[in-house]
């Protein structure tokens, strides 16, 4: 069944007009005539994606060279996703495609998430596929793990591990808890082995990112690694700043 989404769901659409839209229906028909590029993180793309899609993260250095190099080989219609619905990732890498003279392109903006639940044999979810729709995560899941400032603060100590999984560029010298966190990014291998090994110990553990948003993708992996006793930081670094 196709999950339907109400047309003011779409924020991107009226922001840039000019791009051509890609409906769920038809990127799943016409799927073999297109290249499905994700525009998003390593980690987000590690934890969700569109089965065959091409990972060009958006925010990398050679994100234009990498596109031009796929047009090379392929002249099928690109399409861009992110994940949805209110994310605009996909708009501003098309966008940024069109502005290099990439053409034959389109936006496919319900999202990773709206497709899997719609077409789950067609996604991949932690590596495996087709994708149980038990195990994507609600709002209200990633809700019960929030602590404000003082919660995430009175769990630090002795018995936790604190990891702060900000950006290089985003952490500059500032740290919440100098003497009680680890600095891993998220695409760092040694998080998870990290995570493991507090669980092992029994520890709690407590992770924060720059502004909460990508903490939604860490719980994946928690759930995925069976750890029950973890916590984020609500609002992220700059939640505990009040920046």
């Amino acid at each position: 069944m196709v999950h339907s989404v109400a047309a003011n769901e779409f924020p991107g659409r009226s922001a840039f007009p000019e791009q051509e839209i890609i409906e769920i229906e038809d990127l799943y028909k016409n799927r073999a005539n297109m290249i499905i590029i994700d525009t998003r993180t390593d980690f987000e793309y590690n934890v969700i994606h569109i089965k065959d899609s091409v990972h060009v993260n958006f925010e990398a250095d050679d994100y234009i060279d990498r596109l031009r190099e796929i047009r090379q080989k392929d002249g099928r219609k690109m399409v861009f996703y992110c994940n949805g619905l209110t994310c605009t990732k996909a708009f501003r890498a098309h966008a940024a495609a069109a502005k290099a003279g990439i053409r034959n392109t389109a936006t496919f903006d319900a999202g990773v998430f709206t497709w899997a639940r719609t077409y789950s044999d067609e996604a991949a979810l932690m590596g495996k596929s087709p994708v149980d729709p038990n195990r994507l995560l609600s709002r209200e899941a990633l809700a019960r793990r929030l602590l404000d400032a003082n919660g995430f603060s009175e769990r630090v100590g002795r018995n936790s591990l604190v990891l702060d999984v900000r950006d290089e560029s985003q952490r500059e010298a500032t740290q919440l808890y100098p003497f009680h966190q680890r600095n891993v990014t998220l695409d760092d291998p040694s998080l998870a082995d990290s995570i493991k090994k507090a669980a092992a110990e029994r520890k709690t553990v407590l992770i924060y990112d720059y502004t909460g948003q990508q903490v939604r993708w860490v719980q994946y992996l928690m759930e995925s690694l069976g750890v029950s006793d973890y916590y984020f930081l609500k609002g992220g670094y700059r939640g505990f700043m009040n920046l």
